[in-house]
């Protein structure tokens, strides 16, 4: 007898332990989701249902940023602009490249593909290469690139007495050369 697999997602830590349909931890992706749609929240947030295909667009967003964020990394680890860029550009060839395939990857978009990808990050990057923006160096001598931040917003549960908590992530943490201010 043919029985189909049950669906069982992967654990949730921003969900109580005690009440487990309590969402305790949010951030702009379930606030987004509950914005839009009580119905879209629960069957995406807590039942994890997501489309088979990831959408071009994120596709396009997370290659590009992951981009900037490596050339944050190359820049604050010595390297000059252009060696920095050349790098970044070198990271995102491998990035779209489908190693089984033996091809770029494809993004089903003429604007939003891998040519486009470069182009927009190389404009991005030349443009903005004289910053006066430092990345900020943390006590453990680690960039301030990406850092995760919490906090408890002063409100609880009524049904579990657990607090609730605002989370999210910040790009890079940044100086201002003081001749700018």
């Amino acid at each position: 007898m043919d029985v189909a697999p049950s669906f069982h997602p992967a654990p949730n830590n921003s969900f109580s332990t005690t009440l487990p349909y309590l969402q305790i931890y949010w951030d702009s992706t379930s606030l987004g989701a509950l914005k839009t749609c009580p119905r879209y929240y629960f069957y995406s947030i807590i039942q994890g249902f997501t489309s088979y295909h990831q959408s071009v667009h994120l596709t396009f967003g997370l290659l590009y940023h992951s981009s900037l964020e490596y050339y944050d990394h190359m820049k604050f680890s010595g390297l000059d602009h252009d060696a920095a860029l050349i790098a970044t550009v070198r990271k995102v060839l491998i990035d779209t490249w489908d190693a089984k395939l033996n091809r770029a990857i494809e993004m089903d978009s003429d604007t939003k593909s891998r040519s486009g990808l470069l182009r927009t990050v190389i404009w991005y990057l030349d443009q903005f290469k004289d910053d006066t923006l430092k990345t900020v160096k943390l006590d453990n001598g680690k960039p301030a690139i990406e850092l995760s931040f919490r906090f408890a917003c002063g409100y609880k549960s009524t049904a579990t007495d657990e607090d609730f908590f605002l989370c999210g992530h910040f790009d890079k943490y940044a100086d201002m050369d003081d001749k700018y201010l």
